[in-house]
């Protein structure tokens, strides 16, 4: 009865490994396969002081993606920030784009209090924080979620004015 259960686990084991392999083959084959012509790709960074630095003599925000080699969902997203032609524009015109691997750069995700991934946290070239977005989201709810950064940077740049809606009337 023990050899039949160690059977058993062994196959669901063995199951799931090719279920990754397969989705990780299909995502990586997607990714490469032509698709409608884009002028642009989102290039990643891998280095945050560099990225922070290009932020500041670029004066866009910065993006940070944290993910994982070993999440599917990171790989989606992945998969959906290069496949989406409008957004890849948004990000490749309106910020800098950094990735970091959420296992190697813990410390850097505890200090922006990442806990999920794939997480974006989105901040100015100052350091100001100015959004996050957490797990898979649509392509359209993103765009929103990074204009909505983008004006609330704005916000934060305005001498004089209060970054609170609430105490701008």
């Amino acid at each position: 009865m023990v050899a039949q259960g160690s059977r058993c686990l062994k196959t669901v084991a063995a199951i799931g490994i090719l279920f990754v392999h397969a989705v990780s083959a299909h995502m990586i084959t997607s990714a490469a396969a032509p698709g409608p012509a884009t002028a642009t790709t989102c290039v990643w960074m891998t280095d945050l002081q560099a990225a922070h630095e290009k932020s500041q003599q670029t004066g866009r925000s910065l993006l940070i993606q944290f993910t994982a080699p070993w999440s599917t969902p990171c790989r989606l997203a992945e998969n959906q920030l290069q496949s989406d032609p409008q957004l890849t524009r948004l990000l490749t015109e309106r910020f800098v784009l950094v990735q970091l691997d959420f296992d190697r750069d813990r410390r850097i995700a505890d200090i922006l209090v990442v806990r999920e991934i794939p997480s974006l946290v989105i901040l100015s070239p100052a350091g100001d924080l100015l959004g996050r977005c957490n797990g898979l989201i649509p392509a359209e709810k993103l765009s929103r979620s990074l204009e909505q950064a983008e004006r609330f940077r704005r916000q934060l740049e305005q001498p004089g004015e209060s970054a609170n809606p609430e105490h701008n009337e």
